[in-house]
Order: structure tokens, then sequence, then C-alpha cells
């Protein structure tokens, strides 16, 4: 929800909760798409990982950075889903999603893409109370501050990840979207399954590394299976003669 501006700003109020957030259903809210038709986000999610990223229309600085290499990212990125830039300015208007997106997102010719504005501030209640997002309204610097993030949601309407910060790199994209794929069973998502499993998400450094425990317990693994089928192999040789 709308927080008034603090007397001392701390970053740190800016953080989402993880811990609390992940793996929660996130809340039906309701917005309006840039064509002026009005939908849920249950029905928007319709079976396919959903990403979010919250902004405000007005924005001159943070929000174009992180809406610009997110999509650069997106359009490198094969697969089912769906990515809808949401508005959490009630005073913002179809008119100002349509010169932000004009501005900032002109070449985007992606249909998983949109734009919406978040249709009331009971929606914008419901989104911020579900997700643990942030922001609050500066009256000196007559703008928002927000939490610059990407909220991956799976098919099933469960929050599986964050990713913060302006310069979204398509890697991380690439790998949250296999995480909110495999939210609903699927036998596509087996292959996903694997490659997950041997990433893990570090979220002081905002990505994604190679899990020593399982690729080390894989290693392990193919070793003693080796072992075994190398002493079986001398054993019937010398069994044979």
């Amino acid at each position: 929800m709308m927080r008034q501006v603090p007397s001392a700003f701390d970053p740190s109020v800016m953080v989402i909760d993880e811990k609390k957030y992940l793996g929660k259903i996130i809340d039906n809210f309701y917005f309006v798409l840039e064509d002026g038709s009005e939908v849920s986000v249950v029905n928007f999610i319709s079976n396919k990982p959903l990403i979010i990223l919250p902004i405000f229309y007005k924005c001159m600085t943070g929000c174009p950075l992180i809406l610009g290499s997110s999509i650069r990212a997106i359009q490198n990125i094969n697969g089912d889903f769906n990515f809808i830039v949401l508005s959490f300015d009630k005073n913002d208007t179809i008119s100002n999603l349509v010169e932000f997106k004009n501005s900032h997102a002109y070449y985007v010719d992606d249909s998983r893409i949109k734009f919406g504005i978040l249709k009331d501030e009971y929606s914008v209640n419901k989104f911020t109370n579900s997700t643990g997002f942030k922001f609050f309204f500066s009256k000196p610097d007559n703008t928002f501050v927000h939490t610059l993030v990407l909220i991956f949601i799976s098919p099933d309407g469960k929050i599986v990840r964050y990713l913060f910060g302006s310069s979204q790199k398509e890697y991380n994209i690439k790998m949250a979207l296999r995480e909110a794929r495999i939210g609903k069973f699927s036998f596509n998502s087996l292959i996903d399954l694997a490659f997950v499993a041997c990433f893990t998400y570090d979220s002081r450094t905002q990505s994604y590394y190679l899990n020593p425990a399982i690729i080390f317990g894989g290693f392990g693994f193919i070793l003693v299976l080796f072992t075994l089928t190398t002493s079986y192999l001398l054993w019937r040789r010398k069994w044979k003669t």
C-alpha cells in the first residue's frame, strides 16, 4: 500500500520480505489494459507463467530503465508466458500509459507484453498486500519512491521469484521463468526441473549460480555408478575365464 514518506529515508524499507511472500498465492485484483478492457489477474495468468513489472507512467528515472532492460531480455526468450507492466498510481490514465509506451517501448512487437493500470485503490491494496511491493509518494520531489522489481507468478498463481534492480539480465529472467513453469507440474516441465535443480538463487547478488552441493552430489553419484559398473564388468570377465 502507499505509505507516507519517512522523515529520514532508509532504502531498506523498500525491500520485500521474500520469506513472507514466496510461495504465496497472489490475491485476485483488477486492472485496465491499453484498449480499455478490464481484466482480473487470475484470468490474465491463464495457466501461463506471468511476470509483473509495477511502475507508474509519469516516471522518468528508474521505470524506463527496468522496462527497457526487461523488454530487451524478454524479446530474446522463447516460450509461452505473459509480461504485464502495471501502474500503481491511481491518477494514471490510459493517455499516460500510451504516452509512456510511445516514449519508452515504441519498438515492442511482442504479443506477450501488455501495459495496464491497476483499476482502483482497492486493487492497488490487493496487489501490494499480496506481493509485498512497496511505494510512497515524496511530496518534496513530487514523485513516487518504489521498489524496482520483477515479480514472477507460476501458472497456478504462486509467487515464485523477485528480481530486483533497474538492470535486468536475460539469463536471470530465463531462469526465473523456468522456476515459474514448474510451479504447476506438466510433462514439459521435467526438463526445466532438472535444469533448475542445478542452480541456486542468491538474493544478495540478484543472480543464479551453480549449486555446489547438487553438482558435487551429481558427480558423486556418477562416480559411484562408474565404480559399480567397472567392478561388475571386471567380476564378470574374471568369472568367464
